[in-house]
């Protein structure tokens, strides 16, 4: 059960660096700075709630909660410094949370199992369709698997 959490942070904290690229591009080196210091942050508050709770999943949404903070600073960084559109990455920005957030209710109402085909059922389709629909969303990534992918063909 603990790996769907990591892995959200994990997906949060790769996010996370896609402003600070943007604006190192642009000449803005102190993005990543600023969007890595809620983790920082969020340090001593991890080490307080171990101590008095002793629960791993507490550290893993105390950080979580500080990756999606640092990526909204760095998105909103990103903006600001390089004066990039941020409105067609919202839609994506949403249904990938959604999606995130579909895949956690899932992994905590449904417990894993020991065999594959055990694990499949109903709600997992909300899982594909929600990940599915963000990954449709991101008109970048389709033009770069059609490019990469279709046009090669021809």
């Amino acid at each position: 059960p603990i790996l769907v959490p990591i892995t959200v942070l994990q997906a949060v904290r790769v996010a996370k660096t896609g402003g600070a690229v943007v604006a190192l591009a642009k000449g803005q080196s102190g993005n990543a700075m600023a969007a890595n210091l809620f983790r920082v942050l969020s340090l001593p508050i991890s080490w307080w709630a171990v101590i008095r709770t002793g629960d791993v999943y507490v550290i893993i949404w105390i950080s979580t909660v500080a990756e999606v903070m640092g990526y909204l600073v760095s998105a909103l960084l990103a903006s600001r410094r390089t004066g990039l559109n941020m409105t067609p990455l919202l839609l994506p920005a949403v249904l990938t949370a959604l999606a995130f957030s579909t895949a956690l209710i899932d992994a905590h109402v449904y417990a894993p199992r020991r065999h594959l085909l055990d694990q499949i059922h109903i709600a997992q389709w909300a899982v594909v369709l929600t990940c599915l629909a963000a990954l449709v969303s991101m008109s970048g990534l389709r033009g770069y698997l059609v490019r990469r992918f279709w046009r090669k063909s021809d």
